[in-house]
């Protein structure tokens, strides 16, 4: 899914992807019904930002931070939040959480390489997992308009209530 968001002088668009399931690495049957009492959901889903310079039309930094989904959570009793989550340095057995602003990556023609690095999907700019086999996302042959709190709520049995930029990605 995508939405753009206009300031002056760069574009953010928001990218978010929605995969089929979060596969964890020892406890992946129990982890799934974990998921889908505390999230509401069986899919994974994930967000960043391109940030995009007006003058030039290409992408100037990747951001992994600055996204706050608010909803409220029956399983913890309380308002919960979600925002992006970058993999750094993680492999594919690891769960990363870290944040970052990227700003050297490579592309395919003008579309930054994105790699989804941990079993959390948590994603970077690098490959942290070589010998692994890659698969590659058609992110931009069909894209779908809508926000994060969109895919939250076509695939959530939560009701998630509001989604800002609390920080400037």
């Amino acid at each position: 899914m995508f939405t753009a968001t206009y300031l002056p002088g760069k574009y953010i668009i928001e990218v978010t992807y929605v995969f089929n399931d979060e596969d964890h690495p020892t406890l992946d049957g129990a982890y799934d019904w974990y998921r889908y009492i505390a999230w509401g959901r069986f899919e994974d889903i994930e967000t960043f930002f391109l940030v995009v310079d007006k003058s030039t039309g290409s992408v100037s930094r990747l951001s992994f931070i600055g996204l706050q989904i608010y909803w409220w959570s029956p399983f913890y009793g309380e308002w919960r939040s979600i925002s992006p989550i970058y993999s750094g340095s993680a492999t594919w057995d690891t769960a990363a959480h870290e944040r970052a602003k990227v700003y050297s990556f490579s592309t395919t023609g003008t579309h930054p390489i994105i790699y989804a690095n941990t079993w959390n999907h948590a994603m970077g700019e690098n490959d942290n997992n070589p010998s692994m086999a890659d698969t590659a996302f058609s992110t931009w042959l069909n894209p779908v308009e809508g926000s994060r709190m969109d895919a939250e709520n076509d695939y959530s049995t939560c009701v998630y209530t509001d989604e800002t930029i609390g920080e400037s990605p």
